[in-house]
């Protein structure tokens, strides 16, 4: 392809011998006798490629060279300097002057033609780059663009999240602009607290992403004071159908209600939990159960719930994997649960419950020694005690009549509804005062139904759970005997009876089947290692009373609701 190329020297015979040879390859020329004519003509008609004399009347071809590298900018314009000078001297000139290459005279066309070919390879080369440059500068400015809006639709989003309350602390350190581990924290309307701790898949915006979902559908939930089991099958609902294959939110849903005395946790994918206590240092874990949120379907989501019981002063701590994969530059060891173990231990037992927090992060940094994070890291404290929440509404009941809600179930009707409890819990009087409970109220219907369709109508053995492969067994049989099952029925009752000084919500469920040991139920809920019976053992620590009737048949659970029970059994938090 011909170029453009301005010829400059002050001998004419030298400037025809130099066009006829360049036009004879297909470029296009234009002349210039001195250094101030090229200037110009360079401004005029912008060529490609400059061949320059070096001595000239008027202007030179050094301080020419110049002016036009000048006015050539970041376009790359080579100058090839002609000249009959072969000292080192004057050929350094030509170089700090702007010259890209020097031909001696008198001209060898053929060198000529390989120069200004080798040049104009050179010359393409610097043009793309300068496009790439350009191109890059412009994604550049348009990533930065969105990561501005980015930033400002997720920090809108997590404005929502309570700020400044004396019962929490946390610690999050992206590694990149954006975060993919999430901490949201609310005030339920009834009383008490909602946290969330998530950690999605990758980093960067990608991850932080799904925050979105996650935030709208925990925030529209609290405000309604929904239990976190619900919470929870929501956000994985909503995670499941949002986020891509590859793409999923380990995750720790925790209620803490008003009295501060107990934590209910829904617990999937991330690093187990553990609770502290003055003077004692680190005493239980709260084992992570479940897969991370987004992966499996609605139907096959597992929402169970533990019940953790707290005592005034005692902290519970929650974190993301990021922690556990700090390591030195120079190793590849990792912190580990191990570590974090030792130090949440060893610093309440050396400094007490108050510098905890700050201590394991002391040790994470210690540790790590400085190097760069390999992941998002989040930290989260809470302390038991009552929570003190000046935006909790009244919660007396809508009514001081005595009700019930009575649902039959047929084996029809079993197969129809696998989870029947949902619709149980939408069919109670919408108030607040259940609201506060109702974490509690599902766990224990789910657990008491779960126990009458899979110990009497289906008759299963959970003892077989203990078994190297107990577990895939238990399921397939329960799934053969739910696909053979043509009768049986399962009548769940719930009623409840007002009184100021104490009302009751009673729940009773009846199957036909043919019963069950209910005897061998009643180990306590801490002290049960077993891969089975931790059910019951979770309903007998909400309830009142638990009571079996006609060889397993007949349950009925007690559960004391008082309206005006704010449990002040412990003294105030004082501001951290």
């Amino acid at each position: 392809m011909g170029m453009n190329v301005l010829i400059v020297d002050d001998h004419e015979s030298n400037r025809i011998l130099v066009r006829y040879l360049l036009e004879s390859e297909g470029h296009d020329c234009i002349e210039a006798e001195n250094g101030q004519i090229a200037v110009e003509q360079f401004d005029e008609h912008q060529p490609d490629f400059v061949l320059m004399d070096i001595v000239m009347p008027v202007m030179d071809g050094y301080e020419a060279a110049s002016l036009i590298k000048k006015r050539a900018g970041d376009t790359h314009v080579p100058i090839i300097f002609l000249t009959a000078k072969h000292d080192e001297k004057s050929l350094l000139a030509c170089l700090e002057s702007g010259g890209d290459d020097y031909l001696p005279k008198p001209i060898n066309g053929i060198v000529l033609k390989a120069k200004i070919k080798a040049h104009a390879r050179t010359q393409e080369l610097t043009q793309q780059v300068h496009a790439k440059n350009s191109e890059l500068t412009r994604l550049h400015a348009t990533l930065t663009q969105e990561h501005e809006m980015g930033r400002h639709v997720l920090n809108h989003t997590l404005k929502r999240s309570l700020q400044n309350c004396k019962n929490v602390k946390s610690y999050l350190s992206s590694m990149s602009t954006f975060n993919g581990d999430i901490f949201l924290l609310a005030e339920n309307p009834s009383g008490g607290l909602y946290a969330f701790l998530g950690d999605f898949t990758g980093h960067g915006l990608a991850a932080a992403i799904g925050t979105i979902p996650v935030s709208q559908a925990f925030f529209s939930m609290c405000e309604k004071s929904m239990p976190i089991m619900e919470i929870a099958s929501s956000m994985n609902k909503s995670l499941k159908s949002f986020l891509p294959e590859y793409m999923f939110c380990a995750a720790t849903l925790i209620h803490v209600p008003e009295s501060g005395d107990k934590a209910l946790v829904w617990a999937g994918g991330l690093p187990d939990a553990y609770i502290t206590r003055p003077g004692e240092g680190l005493v239980s874990v709260v084992k992570s159960r479940h897969m991370p949120l987004g992966i499996v379907p609605a139907e096959r989501f597992n929402s169970e719930i533990e019940l953790h019981e707290l005592r005034y002063g005692d902290k519970l701590f929650m974190f993301t994997d990021g922690i556990l994969e700090g390591s030195p530059t120079d190793s590849d060891e990792m912190f580990g649960e191990e570590r974090v173990m030792d130090s949440l231990d060893r610093r309440v037992k050396e400094g007490g419950q108050e510098r905890v927090f700050d201590g394991l992060l002391d040790d994470y940094h210690s540790f790590s020694q400085g190097s760069a994070q390999q992941d998002d890291i989040s930290l989260v404290e809470i302390t038991a005690g009552p929570i003190d929440n000046s935006s909790v509404i009244d919660l007396e009941p809508k009514t001081n009549l005595p009700w019930s809600v009575n649902v039959d179930l047929d084996a029809e009707r079993i197969h129809s509804q696998p989870d029947p409890i949902v619709q149980v819990i939408k069919v109670l009087p919408a108030d607040l005062f259940l609201y506060r409970r109702a974490d509690m109220i599902r766990t224990i219907l789910s657990e008491l139904y779960s126990n009458s369709l899979e110990h009497g109508l289906l008759a299963l053995d959970s003892t077989i759970k203990g078994s190297h492969d107990g577990f895939t067994k238990y399921y397939q049989q329960r799934q053969e005997r739910m696909d053979a099952l043509d009768a049986g029925r399962i009548s769940i009752s719930v009623s409840f009876d007002y009184e100021r000084s104490g009302s009751e919500l009673k729940i009773s469920l009846r199957d036909t089947g043919k019963g069950f040991d209910f005897a061998s139920q009643n180990e306590d809920l801490a002290m049960n290692t077993k891969p089975w019976g931790r059910g019951i053992a979770l309903v007998r620590s909400l309830c009142e009373t638990v009571e079996y009737s006609d060889e397993g048949r007949c349950v009925e659970a007690t559960l004391a609701l008082n309206p005006n029970d704010r449990k002040e059994r412990y003294p105030p938090i004082a501001p951290a």
